[in-house]
This record gives structure tokens, sequence and C-alpha cells, in this order.
């Protein structure tokens, strides 16, 4: 009989990351914000961005925040909540002058 692929204690983990991930996504809703779904969707798509660009077509932040239909500024927040809270960068990151 072979090994189980992964432990329970991996999917412990990763369950707890993803528990934080969904509950910092879904804040807005917990908020009562009138602009919940918007609050959702932001978040959603900067952590997808942050992650990897290329899971949203490997545009640049400015790219997609005009294909989204919100200024860039307004997800730059979000990508730098993301970078803050979670520790995630990705190649575009490398040229953010704040970051030292």
């Amino acid at each position: 009989m072979s090994a189980p692929l992964h432990e329970p204690r991996d999917y412990q983990d990763a369950a707890g990351a993803l528990h934080e991930i969904l509950r910092w996504i879904a804040e807005p809703v917990a908020g009562g914000s009138r602009q919940h779904l918007r609050g959702v969707r932001n978040r959603a798509v900067a952590l997808a961005w942050t992650i990897n660009p290329d899971t949203v077509g490997g545009l640049s932040m400015r790219q997609l925040a005009r294909r989204i239909g919100v200024r860039p500024s307004t997800l730059t927040v979000f990508t730098a909540e993301v970078r803050a809270r979670f520790g995630i960068r990705n190649r575009y990151h490398v040229h953010d002058w704040r970051r030292r």
C-alpha cells in the first residue's frame, strides 16, 4: 500500500491559510458596505494578480485596473494590502520604490 500524497497536517495548514485569505476577501460583506460586491471583487482580483499576474492574462496592475473599470490607484491599495498582510510579491513589485 502506498503512502498518502499529503499528510493531514499539510491540509490543516493550507486550510488555515485559505481561511485567512477568504476572510480578508469577504470582509466588505461582513462590514455591511453597500459596495460590498465591488470590494470583494477588487480584493479577489488584487490577490490573484499579486500571487501571479499570469492568472489574469499577465497584465500590469495599471492595465488590469483599466480592464475591470477601476482607477489604478484603487487597485494599488488592495495589492499593497495583499503584500503587507500576506507577504506576497510578484515580478511587477520589483520596481516598487516604496519597497525597501
